[in-house]
């Protein structure tokens, strides 16, 4: 199946989650114990222990999740690949089939991690050029370690290119686990997170707070922000554009609004999700929710949104979410392991109450109908994978 506007695979610096729940509005982890420390992106892969790694990849060969792998959405996008759009191999949206069905491509991460015993001595950085480096095992890493690149690195929250920040909005922040992770990592912002559901932590960074609010009701804040945040609310809004819109006017002239989105639209690179329970699945949950006013398909709208809301320098990128481990390249197989958990754990909460409201059917139906997505989603035979859309535009000076 063709995927319009030649989506590219997703690279690290795009963030994954599933791609909705039962709780409208929650978005942010199907665990809403996640701990909520900071953890800079291009460190989650390197601070994964042995065990975990290895878990992993004998997962990914028996085509089942790893065991307890209950993930943020950072820690999803840290596996990241990041081919080009266009490749050698069979697919045109950079996402090539694994021919071996033992997942064998995966097993390089099994190789033993080198630890060290953390000494004062390690943290005497290395000064060159007036930057500093790594001391332990020092020139193999050839980027800076410093504030300036830490920054950049936090950065990986977002993709647009924002300053530093002074006030910030995450709507729909769910369990508030992006706002305390920014809120940890830039110090000088005020960050709020505002949701229906009153289910945040309640310690969190003293410049961290968080509101029960409906985003698409009247903004009635007295401040202006620099950055607001919106990750998968595709399904939230009756009117995303209403919801863009509110944004557009509550943020300060130069600053930037950042969506995260799923285009919930599943599709392959070649004819093995026809005539499956996982696509029939998908085009029915997009048909119900269209009979209770809501659009699934509104994510491929969000550029125009966003232009006709007034933003300037609209950028819209595409990437995609694997349903399991069938890509070959060994990242894009453990975005398809975490994303096939993500889908496995919360497809039951996604699909309860749309389908039973809008196309009334019984609880024992539904229940019948996901045995079959399930078995779906764990066949590597199945080469499909859901677009995402990263969308972010500046209000002029």
């Amino acid at each position: 199946m063709s995927n319009p506007g030649g989506a590219t695979p997703i690279s690290s610096e795009a963030e994954i989650s599933n791609i909705a729940t039962g709780n409208e509005r929650s978005r942010h982890s199907l665990n809403p114990t996640t701990s909520s420390s900071p953890m800079l992106i291009s460190n989650i892969i390197e601070s994964q222990d042995e065990d975990t790694t290895a878990e992993a990849a004998r997962a990914a060969e028996e085509g089942s999740p790893p065991q307890g792998s209950e993930v943020s959405y950072q820690e999803i996008l840290a596996q990241a690949g990041t081919s080009s759009a266009q490749t050698d191999g069979s697919s045109s949206v950079g996402l090539d089939i694994d021919s071996n069905d033992t997942d064998s491509a995966i097993t390089d991460l099994d190789t033993p991690l080198s630890t060290a015993t953390v000494r004062s001595s390690i943290y005497d950085y290395v000064v060159e050029n007036g930057r500093t480096y790594h001391r332990y095992k020092a020139g193999t890493y050839l980027l800076p370690n410093d504030i300036s690149e830490q920054e950049r690195l936090d950065n990986r929250l977002s993709i647009a290119p924002i300053p530093p920040p002074q006030r910030v909005l995450d709507i729909g922040t769910g369990t508030g686990i992006w706002a305390i992770e920014f809120a940890s990592l830039h110090p000088q912002a005020d960050v709020l997170g505002s949701d229906l559901s009153p289910i945040q932590p309640d310690y969190v960074p003293p410049n961290c707070r968080f509101e029960v609010d409906d985003a698409e009701d009247n903004w009635t804040y007295t401040q202006k922000f620099d950055y607001i945040h919106g990750r998968l609310l595709f399904s939230c809004f009756k009117d995303p554009a209403s919801v863009i819109k509110r944004a557009y006017d509550a943020l300060s002239p130069g600053g930037y609004y950042e969506a995260q989105e799923a285009y919930f639209n599943i599709q392959a690179v070649d004819d093995t999700l026809e005539n499956t329970a996982l696509k029939h699945w998908n085009d029915i949950m997009v048909q119900a929710a269209s009979l209770i006013g809501r659009d699934w398909h509104c994510t491929a709208k969000f550029k125009q949104y966003f232009k006709d809301a007034g933003f300037e320098d609209v950028v819209e990128k595409k990437f995609t979410w694997p349903i399991n481990s069938w890509p070959r390249d060994p990242k894009n197989k453990l975005v398809g392991m975490y994303q096939m958990t993500n889908v496995l754990d919360g497809i039951q909460g996604m699909s309860m109450k749309v389908l039973t409201t809008a196309l009334k059917m019984s609880t024992a139906e539904v229940e019948v109908l996901l045995m079959d997505v399930r078995n779906d989603m764990r066949k590597r035979s199945i080469h499909a994978y859901w677009p995402v859309y990263v969308i972010y535009g500046r209000k002029p000076l």
